[in-house]
């Protein structure tokens, strides 16, 4: 019986139950704000702030494979972007890194990290997308 429980647990923790599907997000938005307000910017403000639509299919490219750092790191930060998207209709705000490869998920209270061979291209993409939102 312990057995079936611990397996039950370790499938209910690591088996996708609980797990953010990134690939299904949509309405991927990226707002012209950055320094601290990006954490304490409450959602029902943000479509008073200058915003530009993120690519789906860009977003989807990026956010796979995808890992989840362990809780307890909290990487540093040297400034970011706020981005929000809707997963199960539910709009989540995300802040990215500016430098890192990372990203945090205010929702899930997780940090994720970028693959190392995207992270360059992720970064300027993200940096682009800001600079045209005029």
């Amino acid at each position: 019986m312990k057995w079936v429980l611990a397996s039950l647990a370790f499938a209910c923790f690591y088996g996708g139950y609980g797990q953010i599907v990134w690939k299904e997000g949509a309405n991927w938005r990226l707002y012209k704000i950055q320094g601290p307000v990006i954490f304490s910017a409450p959602i029902d403000t943000l479509p008073h702030i200058k915003s530009r639509q993120l690519s789906t299919d860009s977003m989807r490219d990026f956010l796979y494979p995808l890992d989840t750092l362990p809780s307890g790191i909290q990487p540093s930060w040297m400034g970011g972007f706020l981005i929000t998207c809707v997963i199960s209709g539910q709009t989540r705000k995300i802040q990215v890194s500016v430098y890192g490869g990372f990203f945090y998920d205010q929702t899930s209270k997780r940090y994720f990290q970028l693959p190392a061979y995207k992270k360059t291209d992720w970064i300027s993409y993200v940096s682009r997308c800001y600079s045209a939102i005029e």
